[in-house]
């Protein structure tokens, strides 16, 4: 009997840079078919994970449990989304937000100016943020911090309304 040998390498199987796992368990990859998705809004997302993604500049559904977004290019989130566990806009450039978080918040590093912190049951992170340098806040715990992130953020919003409006 002849012994055959074969030289193989294993299957490497890499995670997405970018991918998206719905409620029901069915997974998106790639930003190209992210966006493709981003008008149905029949579906409720489990996990999100669109890290350093420069082509997603907006999301419009509901995440029930992480929702990563850190590095990328988005800018806006629909005010009617609701968000789960974990959001981690972490060096984005958004600047609002305004949906209700049932967890933890971080958006340390980005550009965010207004933030409903007392929508957001968990921690909320916002360190070297325009908020965190007005509020010398870089974490927020209690209602009481939250409330004066909040404050803050009426008062960065009036405060950049002035100045679009006079110059």
């Amino acid at each position: 009997m002849v012994k055959k040998s074969f030289n193989y390498k294993p299957l490497e199987i890499k995670k997405p840079k970018s991918y998206c796992i719905m409620k029901n368990g069915d997974m998106v990859a790639g930003e190209q078919l992210i966006k493709c998705h981003q008008d149905d809004n029949d579906v409720i997302w489990q996990t999100v994970v669109i890290n350093d993604c420069k082509h997603i500049y907006e999301w419009n559904n509901d995440v029930d449990g992480y929702f990563y977004a850190s590095g990328s290019s988005l800018e806006t989130i629909n005010p009617d989304a609701i968000f789960g566990k974990y959001v981690g806009i972490q060096n984005c450039k958004i600047t609002e937000w305004h949906n209700p978080v049932d967890g933890i918040f971080s958006a340390s590093g980005s550009k965010l100016e207004c933030l409903d912190a007392t929508k957001i049951k968990g921690l909320v992170c916002i360190s070297n943020t325009p908020l965190a340098k007005v509020t010398g806040l870089n974490v927020a715990e209690t209602t009481e911090e939250k409330q004066i992130i909040e404050n803050a953020s009426k008062w960065l919003m009036q405060i950049n309304t002035r100045h679009y409006e006079f110059g």
